[in-house]
């Protein structure tokens, strides 16, 4: 279990130093919140080589959004939900036979709490 935190907290440091020292724009950033507001929820897509900054965008407040992620249930899913709670975000990590519609309703819950 301490390697797992070790490896959140580097990927943390990794991933902050990354985006404090990038230079961002925000295109549409208010389009993002109408969004949010009007249907109460939104799902973000992006591809794999975006998902760091990506995850680390919609952490982020000026998004405005109530984070969470669906990880593995696997050993290989322990640090990404560690990252994911330094970030104050949520995570669904269903038993690994439940079905994937079963872990989409439990994010759909917790994200609705």
């Amino acid at each position: 279990m301490f390697l797992y935190r070790m490896a959140a907290w580097i990927a943390y440091a990794i991933i902050e130093t990354l985006w404090r020292t990038a230079r961002l724009r925000f295109v549409n950033l208010e389009r993002l919140t109408t969004l949010v507001r009007e249907q109460g929820a939104v799902v973000p897509v992006f591809w794999h080589q975006h998902l760091l900054m990506c995850a680390r965008f919609i952490a982020d407040r000026r998004a405005e959004l109530k984070t969470g992620f669906m990880i593995s249930p696997s050993v290989d899913g322990q640090a990404p939900t560690m990252l994911a709670g330094l970030y104050g975000a949520l995570s669904a990590r269903p038993a690994p036979v439940t079905a994937f519609s079963q872990m989409f309703g439990r994010l759909r819950a917790l994200l609705r709490a």
